[in-house]
């Protein structure tokens, strides 16, 4: 019998140490990224990552990242993913308390990126036409 008092305040001290947002949805997301043409390198940073456009990625929610796109050819596009608080973060007053947003907040879970997906239009580069000896 004393047993099982001593499980159930375990459980519910893990229930309430525990961060909603995290437990929803994870400290990382993935966001797709897209480009016209397609087969462009797509590189982020913070964190060095880089994927070939069509494709997706996997990223820390509780960053913001710079996008920066290229394809010989074409010229450099950029875009920007912005971490912003996640409404997730509202179920910490219902049921995690404080305990829950530190978790939240320190974990990156309370955190969402957005957009979640990305489509550059790449513009071709006009090549000069030389009007030399004319």
């Amino acid at each position: 019998m004393n047993l099982k008092r001593e499980v159930i305040w375990v459980v519910l001290f893990v229930f309430f140490c525990s961060g909603c947002a995290t437990i929803i949805h994870g400290t990382s997301q993935e966001i797709g990224i897209s480009s016209n043409p397609s087969g462009a390198e797509a590189s982020l940073s913070p964190g060095n990552v880089k994927v070939t456009t069509p494709g997706t990625i996997t990223l820390k929610r509780n960053k913001d990242y710079a996008v920066n796109v290229k394809k010989d050819g074409y010229e450099d596009a950029g875009a920007t993913i912005s971490s912003s608080a996640s409404g997730w973060m509202w179920g910490n007053i219902l049921l995690g308390g404080l305990f829950g947003l530190a978790i939240d907040l320190a974990s990156g879970g309370g955190y969402s990126l957005d957009p979640q997906n990305i489509n550059v239009d790449l513009k071709e580069i006009q090549k000069q036409i030389s009007h030399e000896g004319q």
